[in-house]
């Protein structure tokens, strides 16, 4: 019941604002000069004959979404958070792998092989960790999205 009421305050709202539109009139006076006005009365009644008729041009702000196609926008964003959370968690499950692989080996390499693997490693943790920071912030940015999409109903 509440879809179909919201649906018909929309349409009856887009239907209020296409009917909206003003008129301005042109013409000129006794001295040659240009007048403009939106109001009929301001011009002089032996001028009405001679009178140009403008119609005015209101732009009008880009219509927000229906609530509906928010919710689809935010569908496909989750899954696409989803799928990244995923990459991120296998990622992190290999970084695992690797420092345990590393911790096993360091007796076997010089210190300076295990040195070099262990910088190599910092760097990929550096990476993840820049990738992981990023995904938070998106996930931040869609649970503002979803927290106005629910103030808004």
């Amino acid at each position: 019941m509440k879809k179909i009421s919201y649906y018909f305050v929309c349409f009856f709202f887009i239907l209020l604002i296409s009917i909206v539109h003003a008129q301005f009139y042109q013409w000129v006076d006794k001295s040659g000069v240009k007048r403009f006005s939106d109001n009929l009365l301001d011009v002089p009644k032996d001028q009405r004959p001679n009178l140009t008729v403008h119609e005015s041009i209101i732009t009008k702000d880009p219509p927000t979404p229906p609530p509906e196609t928010k919710r689809k926008s935010l569908a496909r964003q989750q899954a696409a958070l989803e799928k990244e959370k995923t990459a991120l968690t296998i990622q992190y499950k290999d970084l695992q792998k690797k420092q345990k692989e590393l911790l096993a080996q360091q007796k076997l390499l010089t210190t300076d092989l295990y040195n070099e693997r262990i910088m190599e490693l910092s760097g990929e943790i550096a990476a993840y960790e820049k990738k992981r920071t990023t995904f938070e912030t998106k996930v931040q940015k869609f649970n503002k999205q979803v927290e106005s999409l629910k103030n808004t109903q």
